[in-house]
């Protein structure tokens, strides 16, 4: 079974019980387990459901995100077909990468087949439909892949069921526009949480209270985080748009705080500076001591902190054509870094660069550099958002 820590297991009581507040908010640092407690607040609810038809809708600001609370949910073994639902528009959706619960990952196996070896058959739809003028069946036809796709996913969403809901702020609140076959779960919905309720602007809140007005409100985030956008104080517009949901709901100092200040990510030496720096001091990290790679090749004493800090004065430069950034000199001081590491060096080591073109970059030296040095087969480039992937649960 899943095991919570204290706090942690107050934030699922407060979910729970009925009644309760109808706005609550939990700060979760970065390790402190925040998605694995939106996916137990969402299945314990679901579990006691019985007869009651209601709905919960899990929501993030980022795809990624939202698909990490479907990952927790089908780790801890919930999810029965229909059960939940991860909404995603066709853009999103692709048949070799599919997140959990979207369209793709609740077809049939066969069907999921035909998609990745593009054998599927997209000018006529799979099953027919009641044409009640002529009183028959009627399959429908299509022009392109693209109106196949929708329409077979409507038509899955048309027999679903569902308990929970996943899906990002935007796209839920573009349902209130769009005519949908989720409607009717979305007009059921008494249980809203907000996953990175840091990165939500306070104005997108309020139009999640008013679509969803009979829903109790959870706000998961970090208040140490920087807002989504940059605002002036006290200009109601610029608030609005700039400041956080999270910092709001707290404002108040009415709605039921939660702190998740244990953390299981990073051990103490590592979490030591930004907790003193961002916490307080409040952070207890329940992560034993790991390696120690930086000392092992000889940049820091053994029992320091595994943290380096880099300043580079090298300027950024944008692709005219991809418009993404990079800077020539952060890239020098990453292989003069990364060539300290020994050629007997077996253990895999990210690295993660903010841009696009960064990692392109950094990727192009690290191919001609492998042929020279073996150490250099040791290392996974990403991205930030595809660093975010890589932390799903398996």
């Amino acid at each position: 079974g899943l095991e919570l820590n204290d706090q942690q297991a107050l934030a699922v009581r407060l979910y729970v019980v009925v009644p309760g507040p109808k706005v609550f908010c939990i700060l979760s640092p970065p390790g402190s387990g925040k998605t694995m407690v939106a996916a137990a607040m969402a299945a314990e609810v679901a579990r006691r459901r019985g007869k009651d038809q209601s709905v919960q809708l899990l929501l993030s600001v980022q795809n990624v995100a939202v698909d990490n609370i479907g990952a927790a949910l089908k780790k801890m073994d919930y999810g029965e077909r229909g059960g939940v639902y991860n909404m995603k528009t066709n853009e999103k959706l692709d048949p070799h990468r599919h997140a959990p619960f979207d369209y793709f990952d609740l077809i049939r196996s066969e069907t999921l087949e035909k998609w990745k070896k593009d054998e599927i058959n997209w000018k006529i739809s799979s099953c027919p439909r009641w044409n009640r003028e002529n009183r028959r069946s009627e399959y429908e036809l299509f022009d392109s892949k693209e109106d196949f796709l929708t329409y077979e996913r409507r038509a899955l969403e048309y027999d679903l069921d569902p308990k929970i809901l996943l899906s990002t702020v935007e796209m839920v609140l573009q349902k209130m526009y769009t005519p949908s076959k989720l409607c009717g779960a979305l007009e059921r919905v008494r249980r809203v949480i907000i996953d990175e309720a840091s990165l939500l602007p306070q104005a997108a809140l309020f139009c999640i209270i008013q679509r969803f007005p009979k829903a109790r409100i959870v706000l998961i985030g970090d208040n140490q985080q920087l807002p989504p956008f940059l605002y002036d104080e006290k200009i109601m517009g610029h608030e609005l748009a700039g400041r956080p949901a999270l910092s709001l709901a707290m404002k108040t100092k009415i709605n039921p705080v939660v702190e998740l200040n244990e953390v299981y990510r990073a051990p103490s030496s590592l979490v030591a500076p930004y907790n003193r720096l961002a916490y307080g001091g409040r952070l207890v990290s329940k992560k034993a001591e790991g390696e120690i790679p930086l000392s092992e090749i000889g940049l820091f004493d053994s029992g320091k902190p595994q943290l380096l800090m880099i300043e580079v004065e090298g300027q950024e430069v944008q692709n005219v054509k991809s418009k993404s950034f990079y800077n020539e000199k952060e890239l020098e001081v990453l292989i003069c870094l990364l060539k300290k590491f020994p050629r007997e060096w077996t253990k895999e080591i990210m690295i993660i660069c903010l841009y696009k073109d960064q990692k392109k970059r950094v990727q192009e030296v690290l191919d001609k550099q492998y042929n020279k040095d073996s150490v250099f087969d040791k290392f996974t480039v990403l991205t930030v958002d595809s660093a975010e992937v890589k932390r799903v649960p398996s």
